[in-house]
């Protein structure tokens, strides 16, 4: 099995760097020219918690993949195996990469909380082993794929 791990400073810098880039260019629309006055320090408490809230809820403490199956170890729910025959598509959706399993269900995943390197083993195996199931949007799980 190949396991892959995740770095919470990836996963912080990034959802903290994305909420900073929000912040500056609201304040520069808003008000014409960057105050850094404006700031409220009261802007701590989502800066600190949205990072630790997508770490628990889209960034598996435990991701490992083989040839027939992949192993997903949750942080507040019990673990769950998916095998890869079950795989109607894989890709990018709504800044999360979404795994879909038929009727096992959906897996969302960050990652950017992966290293490239490490995000790369499971993205290729996937566009080498399934590159039909690929997908250059998320489709929502109600929804019928035409073909």
């Amino acid at each position: 099995m190949t396991a892959l791990r995740a770095s919470f400073l990836c996963c912080c810098a990034t959802v903290a760097g994305a909420m900073l880039l929000v912040t500056l260019v609201s304040n520069w629309l808003h008000h014409a020219a960057f105050d850094p006055t404006l700031f409220d320090p009261t802007l701590a408490i989502p800066f600190t918690l949205a990072p630790i809230f997508v770490w628990f809820a889209f960034v598996p403490r435990l991701l490992e993949f083989s040839d027939s199956q992949l192993h997903v170890g949750f942080w507040l729910r019990p673990d769950c195996s998916f095998n890869w025959s079950d795989l109607q598509n894989f890709g990018p959706g709504r800044g999360l990469f979404v795994l879909r399993f038929g009727d096992a269900g959906s897996l969302s995943l960050f990652s950017q909380a992966y290293p490239s390197g490490e995000w790369a083993k499971l993205k290729t195996f996937l566009q080498n082993t399934y590159p039909g199931c690929a997908s250059g949007f998320w489709s929502a799980p109600w929804s019928k794929r035409g073909g």
